[in-house]
């Protein structure tokens, strides 16, 4: 679906479909957030949040000396204007970063894709030239239950966080492997075939 430019829920599609084209299936690479950061940022936060509004309703319920009427009365603005506040605030945007958040190694370029709310996206490529080092970096307690860290593409003259980082990816190690192997592949040259 795609609202305005800066948002179109199928741009991970065609991004690699294009690529796909481009390079064959196996010299292309997509990563996103796993499945870890879906449920700290986004179910954890819903479940919190509809858990203390059912406490909202059992407290007015309890205090109160009319029926179930007075209860949902009393409780329903209260709940929804909690419920509103932390689903935009919070779990919308994060929804979105989940959902279009990506990254593509191909190659020849390293493009990433930050959907910010529907009205920005932001794009950084890296030509696989100018890229040094993929670094992995796995630190905390969730990241080694869960298998999940962040890759960082240093480039030349870069010597601290790298020109992108990635988080929340599953099985960094992994990933890096089939980045060094696309990265370092040699693209071999045009040569018409003879035939004898």
């Amino acid at each position: 679906m795609k609202i305005f430019s800066s948002f179109d829920t199928n741009l991970k599609e065609k991004k690699m479909k294009q690529y796909i084209k481009q390079y064959g299936a196996e010299r292309v690479l997509l990563l996103t957030k796993s499945s870890l950061y879906l449920w700290i940022f986004v179910t954890t936060p819903l479940l919190t949040t509809l858990a203390i509004i059912a406490g909202i309703y059992r407290v007015i319920y309890l205090l109160s000396w009319e029926n179930i009427a007075t209860t949902i009365y009393i409780g329903t603005p209260i709940s929804l204007i909690i419920l509103m506040y932390v689903i935009t605030q919070n779990i919308i945007k994060n929804y979105i970063d989940y959902t279009m958040d990506f990254c593509i190694i191909t190659p020849n370029l390293v493009e990433k894709f930050d959907q910010t709310w529907i009205l920005q996206r932001d794009v950084k490529a890296l030509s696989s030239e100018k890229i040094k080092s993929v670094n992995v970096r796995k630190g905390g307690l969730l990241y080694s239950i869960f298998n999940n860290g962040e890759l960082s593409f240093m480039s030349e003259g870069d010597a601290t966080m790298g020109e992108i980082q990635l988080d929340y990816i599953f099985h960094p190690e992994q990933a890096k492997k089939k980045i060094d192997i696309i990265l370092n592949e040699e693209t071999p040259p045009n040569i018409p075939a003879h035939t004898h």
